[in-house]
């Protein structure tokens, strides 16, 4: 017997993405999801919920949203450039000088037992 949770049977996705650190539903809406389970069972979640103080909650966090998504923002930056980083590790860099013999690679249409180059070519000026 297969069960589900209750935030898949809806289709609400609660994760954290490891570029921003959010949910997408907080970076949408400003706020985390509660799923109709927890509305109805008494969390810890839901029982610290006070319905009077609800409305100043949800200002305050609707102030402190630019905020949320700068920190967002700077994560997704940081995150790129550590994926930026890592592919560039397998780059190697090669110096070339005016006079040196280099060849050629051919990218298109090299079909298996054909070689990767097409041939010999002198470098005539630096650019």
């Amino acid at each position: 017997m297969v069960r589900e949770s209750p935030s898949s049977a809806l289709g609400v996705s609660n994760h954290t993405t490891a570029a921003h650190g959010e949910s997408p539903f907080a970076m949408a809406y400003g706020s985390e999801v509660v799923i109709p389970t927890e509305a109805a069972i008494p969390t810890l979640r839901t029982s610290l919920l006070l319905e009077g103080n609800n409305s100043q909650q949800l200002e305050h966090s609707l102030d402190l949203l630019d905020e949320k998504r700068d920190a967002a923002a700077i994560r997704l930056a940081s995150y790129q450039q550590q994926l930026r980083n890592n592919y560039n590790k397998r780059v190697r860099f090669r110096n070339f000088a005016v006079s040196d013999w280099v060849l050629k690679q051919e990218t298109a249409h090299v079909k298996k037992l054909e070689p990767n180059w097409t041939r010999l070519y002198r470098i005539t000026e630096a650019a």
